[in-house]
Parts: structure tokens; C-alpha cells; sequence
């Protein structure tokens, strides 16, 4: 960066901004010249910081200890109150755990470990806690504001280091040891936390580079003393220098804040760190000030980063993840510590929960939309983020919500180590009921969702037409217009993933490109460019032009005009109708006066096969055919790539790509059907009288759609309407009347027989009774003529909750976002 470029960051930060990071630089320059001395953590250091009333009158570790050992010191976690209640109630509920997480434990003993998205990873005992395990690279013990961990040259994937760092590997044996009562497990976990305390002294190495780090592994120790509390390896030495090094990590954090550095879930992460230690460690003078503004800072936050509709203000559905686990987590403990929490709270994480619930596949995963980090907050289910069974089980014990349960699908350890025996009980109380709204429409976030139910052969698909981002959209990648689809419960074109932040430019860049994700490229450009692993050069704008939603037909158009800012002379316009029969139409729409060589991508998931089964006809299996894609212009050209998808990150596998390059001199059009294998669908497309007509022919019945470009639109198959897309469905042998629905319509007459008029362009649907030989007309949900960033400025027919409308808050700009 130039000096100028510097100058004029420095010009833009305000006051405050400018005074804490001075603050933070000046304070990193004196531990540099004088190191925090490690005599602070003896036992009668420690023992000066102890407020003596918290302790009956004796400032001493042995009254400290003899407190925890009673678990009387505070309420933490219901689950961790009594041993034998809460491993009965694990065995009643859950008895797979126990056997799950002893292998994974005993795995551990043996050095292997699931770490981010490797499974069974070696590390030589000792573990290094200084060591990237995938590249070898090892970091320097000098002082952590000298090491730049984004180097992977100086550190490896820093990201690998940090994970096992976290010390949920602690958690695990401590939870094992909960099971068993056998001592291997206590001793196990006391010796690896004595050797991390010899080989990280105060400030120096890379685990103490990050204060969100910081934060986890302080959360991390408080489960893990509290789970050995009854073991007699814990003595009072080991005690005492473990709550030396927990009082440390509190200032470390506390004077380190991400407030202007990254002020997202490293932010957030670091309040809930300070929160827990300020809570548990009552006895400290410092303990109150850490809770207090742990506290605050969380309240703050949550409506600044979770948009109105409950859609994270990153636009990475991981990094919603992490947010959900944060504030449950604070929800439940705050309840157990009488901590009033403001009365926004609980309806914002409901929303948060909505909708990660809603874009959730059958199989309880999630698209993974923007960045995936690959960690958790506390696995205490032994499970990865992107699956969110366990929050959608805390979600339905906490707000006693049965279609979370319905979600979940089964109980989860997570319940009764967070709620203790009671979890296990309002569980079995709740009688699990599938949630009442379908598709739905996160108008401030740009998410829509189209879905057919909700069992496990359910079709969803998930489309991206929200902000890139926030700040400089660190954690956003380049899928203006992208969708992930599941077929009959299976996930079949998906998001790529992440795999990597810093160890490739070049991988970093092709999982955040255009072409790895599921909507249109022009040449070799994508719809945002990048500037850095964490920045941007230009970013596309989506702007959704409808949403249509009713029981039979889905309906959504949207654009975006990150091409235009890149300097390409090319519009782009998506419009996809979901029947809920079984299929999905795509038209693309390339506005340009010149070749921009227009391709779109169809991505499949790891595992799963694309093959040609026709001129223009594919078809992608997992062992049987699940999706046939038909694309329908002649003018097209198909390929099967390889690609690589990451289904967590630090992994990548190989899988089929389509790529379908279409479009000429003046831009083009693509239009393809997307239908579930079981269907046998025949399909075929005709242009008359300036209308697309696609024909798909399935079962009984005969499915028409019409797109209509001009403005005398003559009628079709006895619909007379001024709409610019046409659904009717009508019987393949007796060619009676079943379903219609249009879209920018100001009039619908079916058969001579008025059906629905507007003073301005509505969506209209109609079901035919035989019985009556009569229409009824159908609910439409309808969002017209909306734009910016997916909040909308325009006519909404039904009228959106209120959640919906409310703007995104400003909030100052970070440097780091990883």
C-alpha cells in the first residue's frame, strides 16, 4: 500500500477508532520489551487478584479449588451440575453418543484427530501446538504482534494451527471422563494442558496472535476444569496455573478487542469468551468488569450483524452458524447466572434459527454460501458446523418450538450438556410439528427459498440475490444469482465451498469465482472481482425484480450488475420457476451489444456423476439418476468439466461441472429444465409469435410456460392474459384444465371466465374443479418490483412482515475478516 493509500485510510477512521488502535499498538510494543512475567501465574499472584468475600474471607487457591470441586463457585451449564444424572440422561436419549465420542477419544490418545475438514489427521506426540500439521510449517516463538499468520510461508495454514489450539480436544476428554470415570482421560487432559502452558508463554506464539482464538480456548478450559473437577490429578498447583493463565487470557482479550480490526464474529466470539471467564471466574477483582462488558458488547452487536429477516449481515451462512451457537449459548447461560437480557434477544435468534432452518437440506446441512471457516463454537456433539441438527435441537428445548424439533428430526447429546437432565425431559415433551411456511423470501439478506416440504425426500433450492457483503465483504464470493439445489433429498448442485484463506491465491480466488458456482460467467470474468484473499475490487449489486410463492409454482427474477462495474458492457437477468412437482426451470438472460462469451455453470456435489444422454439432455447420478437437465437452446454448447468442490474447509475433492456456453453478438438466452429423475420428463421448447414456450410432459399431464416478450399478447391454450410468464397445466389425454399461474399480469380470463384483475402488474393462480367445472383462484404471496440489495422499494401486494423491510445499520470498516 502507498503512503498516500495509508494516508487516507487514516483520514477515514474516526476519532475513536484511531485512539483504541493506538491504544492496541502501544500496548503490543511494551509487552515486546517486557514480557509478562510468568511469576504472575504462580498460585500467590493469582491469589492477589482474588476478591477475598468471594471465597467465604480466604484468598487462597485451596478455598478456590475446594469451591469448584462443589461446583459452588457459579452456575454454568445445567449439564455439568451432576455427573450421574447427566450421563443417565445421555444414555436414555442419546445412547450412540457414548460410544461415538469414546472411539473419537481414544483416537486422540493415539494422536489422530478430525480437524476442519480432515478426518483421523496425524500429529506426532507431543502434539507441537506451534505446527500446521498439513504443511509441516512451524512458527516462531517470538512475540505474537510479530508473526503475520496470513504468510504461509511464516505460518502454514494458520487456520490448522488455531484449530486444535481451541482445545475442544480437552472438552472431549473431559466429557469421556464424565462417561467412564476413568482417570486415563483426566490425566490425559491435565497433562496436554500443562504441556500448551510450557510451550506458550504469556504473548509469545502464534496462539496468542488472535484474540477470537483466545476467546475459545478460555471457553474451551472452563468446560474442561469443570469436567475434571472430581479428579484427583487436579491439584491445586495445576489449578492455580491454569486460572493464572484464564486471568491472562481475560486481559489479553479485554485489551485486544476486535472492535475496529474485524468487528463480526471475531468480536462476538471474543464478548462471549469475556462473558464466560467473567462468570466463572467470580472470584477475580477483574471478573465482574470482563461480564460486564462481554455483556454489552454482545447486545450491541446482534442487531448490527443479523439482518431484519434473520439473515447474517456477512452473507456466509457458516459464519451464521457461528452467530446462532454464540448467542444460544449466551442465552442459556446468561438464564443460569441471572443476567436480564434485553427483551430484542431471543426474537432475533429465533430469526437467525428460521432461517438456517428454511435453507437447510433434509439431510440437516447447509448451503454453504459465501465463506466457510470449517470450526465450531464447543462441538459437543462431535459434529461439523454445516450440519445443524443440534442447534435446530437447542432451538427447540429453549423456545419450546416444535418445528425445530420437527427439523432436527432426533434428540442430540448437545441438549443435555447444555440443559442438563431437564433438556432430555422438555424434549421428549415436545411433539414435533413441520413448520407451516414453505418457500419464503429474506428480502434484506437476498436469500429466497423455494421448497416443496419438508421430509426428507424434499426438493429445496436456495438462490443468492442479497449484498455481497459487509465492510469490505471479507467473507463473500462472487455467486450474484447463484442457487443450490436439492432433488428429492439429496444435495445435487451445490456451492463449492471455501477450502482455503491464505495458503493459495489461486484456489482462494477459483472457489470464490463466478464459474465455481451455479449461475452465469461472461469469458473468464467474475461478477465481483477480487483484490486479496479478504477484499474486493468490484462487487456486483443484485437487485431481486420478483417473488412469487403459492402451493403449486415458485417464481423468482432477479438481476445484478457486477459485470457493469467490472467495465463489461453486459447485463445479467435470472428468472427461475420452481413446480412443485418436481422441477425448475432456468432462463438466463444476457443483455449485451457485443460477445461476452456467456456460460452457465451447474456444479455437482462430490460423489456424483454427470453424463450426456442426449444432444442437449444430461443426466447426474449417485448410483441411480436423480436429476435430468435438459437445456433447451440449440445455439448452445455443452462440456463436462473437472472441478473441485470443498465440502469443509482445508479439504477439496473432485466433481463434475456443466458448462453450457450460449449467446451471440447481441448477448443471449439460456433456458434449461432441471427436473428429478423419477419424473421421466419430456421436455421440448418452441418460439412463436415472440413467446418462449416450454413444454414439459410428466405423468398425466402436460405443462406449458410461456414467456412473453411484447405487449399485444395473443391468448394461450384459452388464457388471455398480459403477463410475462404464463404457468398452465393442463390433462395429457383429455387436455382439461388443472393449474394456471401468471406473473406481471394486470388480468387472467381462463376459458371466457375472469379470474383476477389489477390496476398494476400482480401475480395471479387459479386451480380448476371438475366437480363445479369451475376456477378457484389461489393464495399467491408476491413481491414486485423490488431492488436494492434485496430491500425493497417497491409495491409489495402482500404485505412482507416487518422484519423484512427494516434496513441494514452502518457500521464502521475492517481490515480482517478471516
Amino acid at each position: 500500500m502507498s503512503r498516500f493509500a495509508r494516508f487516507l485510510k487514516v483520514r477515514e477512521r474516526s476519532m475513536a477508532e484511531l485512539t483504541e488502535r493506538g491504544s492496541q499498538w502501544l500496548i503490543a510494543m511494551v509487552e515486546r520489551t517486557r514480557l509478562a512475567d510468568s511469576r504472575e501465574l504462580h498460585a500467590a499472584s493469582v491469589e492477589r487478584r482474588i476478591d477475598p468475600s468471594a471465597l467465604g474471607g480466604r484468598a487462597s487457591m485451596d478455598a478456590w479449588l475446594d469451591r469448584h470441586r462443589a461446583g459452588t463457585i457459579s452456575p454454568f451449564f445445567a449439564g455439568l451440575e451432576s455427573r450421574a444424572a447427566t450421563v443417565q440422561a445421555l444414555r436414555e436419549l442419546v445412547p450412540d453418543a457414548e460410544g461415538e465420542l469414546l472411539d473419537r477419544a481414544t483416537r486422540m490418545l493415539r494422536g489422530e484427530f478430525d480437524l476442519l475438514g480432515h478426518e483421523r489427521l496425524r500429529y506426532p506426540l507431543p502434539i507441537d501446538w506451534h505446527r500446521d500439521p498439513v504443511s509441516g510449517t512451524r512458527t516462531p516463538l517470538t512475540h505474537w504482534s510479530q508473526i503475520d499468520f496470513l504468510d504461509p510461508a511464516i505460518a502454514g495454514d494458520h487456520k490448522f494451527v488455531w484449530e486444535i489450539n481451541r482445545h475442544h480436544i480437552l472438552v472431549s476428554l473431559g466429557q469421556a471422563y464424565w462417561y467412564t470415570g476413568d482417570e486415563r482421560w483426566s490425566e490425559r487432559l491435565l497433562s496436554w494442558l500443562d504441556e500448551w502452558m510450557d510451550a506458550n508463554p504469556p504473548k509469545l506464539g502464534i496462539n496468542w496472535a488472535s484474540s477470537l482464538e483466545v476467546a475459545f480456548r478460555s471457553i474451551s478450559w472452563i468446560w474442561a476444569l469443570q469436567l475434571v473437577r472430581g479428579s484427583p490429578h487436579l491439584t491445586t498447583a495445576r489449578f492455580a496455573r491454569a486460572v493464572g493463565f484464564l486471568a491472562l487470557f481475560g486481559r489479553h482479550i479485554e485489551r485486544f478487542l476486535s472492535t475496529y480490526f474485524s468487528p463480526n464474529t471475531h468480536l462476538t466470539g471474543e464478548a462471549l469468551g469475556l462473558y464466560v471467564l467473567g462468570t466463572q471466574l467470580s472470584p477475580l477483582r477483574d471478573a465482574r468488569r470482563w461480564r460486564d462488558r462481554g455483556l454489552r458488547i454482545l447486545l450491541e452487536q446482534l442487531p448490527r450483524h443479523v439482518r431484519a429477516d434473520g439473515v447474517y449481515f456477512e452473507q456466509a451462512t457458516y459464519y451464521q452458524r457461528y452467530t446462532l451457537d454464540f448467542y444460544l449459548h449466551l442465552m442459556i447461560l446468561a438464564e443460569r447466572c441471572g443476567d436480564r437480557l434485553d427483551h430484542r434477544v431471543a426474537p432475533t435468534v429465533v430469526r437467525l434459527l428460521e432461517c438456517l432452518r428454511t435453507i437447510a437440506r433434509p439431510d440437516g446441512s447447509i448451503p454453504l454460501i459465501g465463506d466457510d471457516d470449517g470450526g465450531r463454537l464447543l462441538p459437543l456433539d462431535g459434529r461439523r458446523g454445516e450440519q445443524l441438527h443440534s442447534a435446530l435441537a437447542t432451538g427447540a428445548v429453549l423456545f419450546d418450538d416444535p418445528s425445530f424439533a420437527y427439523c432436527a428430526t432426533r434428540p442430540n447429546p448437545e441438549l443435555v450438556w447444555l440443559f442438563g437432565p431437564d433438556g432430555a425431559d422438555r424434549w421428549r415433551r415436545l411433539r414435533p410439528l413441520a413448520p407451516r411456511e414453505g418457500s419464503r423470501a429474506f428480502l434484506a439478506g437476498g436469500l429466497h427459498v423455494m421448497r416443496d416440504g419438508w421430509s426428507s425426500t424434499a426438493g429445496v433450492m436456495t438462490i443468492d440475490c442479497g449484498p455481497h457483503g459487509v465492510f469490505n465483504c471479507g467473507h463473500a464470493h462472487a455467486d450474484a444469482l447463484a442457487f443450490d439445489l436439492t432433488v428429492d433429498g439429496i444435495p445435487v448442485l451445490i456451492d463449492p465451498g471455501t477450502f482455503t484463506y491464505t495458503t493459495s491465491r489461486a484456489w482462494r480466488d477459483y472457489f470464490r469465482s463466478t464459474a465455481a458456482h451455479n449461475t452465469v460467467s461472461l469469458g473468464d470474468e467474475s461478477s465481483s472481482t477480487p483484490a486479496g484473499p479478504f477484499s474486493w475490487r468490484s462487487t456486483a449489486t443484485s437487485s431481486l425484480e420478483r417473488w412469487h410463492a403459492s402451493d403449486v409454482v415458485d417464481y423468482f427474477a432477479g438481476t445484478h450488475d457486477g459485470y457493469e462495474r467490472a467495465g463489461i458492457d453486459a447485463g445479467v437477468c435470472r428468472q427461475l420457476l420452481f413446480i412443485k412437482s418436481g422441477y425448475w426451470i432456468v432462463r438466463d438472460t444476457v443483455r449485451s451489444e457485443h460477445d461476452v462469451g456467456a456460460s452457465a455453470s451447474f456444479q455437482a456435489a462430490a460423489g456424483l456423476t454427470i453424463r450426456q444422454d442426449g444432444l442437449r439432455s444430461l443426466a447426474v447420478a449417485c448410483g441411480h439418476d436423480v436429476l435430468r437437465i435438459d437445456v433447451l437452446d440449440e445455439g448452445s454448447a455443452i462440456s463436462i468439466e473437472n472441478a473441485w468442490v470443498s465440502h469443509a474447509y482445508g479439504a477439496k475433492s473432485e466433481a463434475p461441472r456443466l458448462c453450457v456456453r450460449f449467446g451471440a453478438a447481441a448477448g443471449g438466452e439460456l433456458h434449461t429444465v432441471l427436473s428429478a429423475a423419477r419424473l421421466a420428463a419430456r421436455v421440448r421448447r418452441t418460439r412463436t409469435m415472440e413467446r418462449d414456450i416450454i413444454e414439459v410432459l410428466h405423468g398425466e399431464v402436460v405443462d406449458r410456460v410461456v414467456f412473453a416478450e411484447s405487449e399485444g399478447r395473443a391468448p394461450i391454450d384459452g388464457v388471455e392474459t398480459d403477463a410475462d410468464i404464463v404457468f398452465l397445466r393442463r390433462t395429457n389425454e383429455t387436455d382439461e384444465p388443472r393449474e394456471v399461474f401468471v406473473s406481471g399480469a394486470t388480468r387472467l380470463i381462463v376459458d371466457d371466465v375472469t379470474i383476477a384483475t389489477s390496476p398494476v402488474p400482480s401475480a395471479f393462480a387459479a386451480a380448476y374443479d371438475p366437480d363445479s367445472g369451475s376456477w378457484r383462484r389461489r393464495d399467491v404471496g408476491v413481491i414486485a418490483s423490488v431492488v436494492e440489495h434485496g430491500v425493497s422499494s417497491g409495491k409489495i401486494e402482500r404485505e412482507a412482515p416487518a422484519s423484512d423491510r427494516v434496513p441494514t445499520p452502518s457500521v464502521e470498516v475492517p481490515y480482517y475478516s478471516g
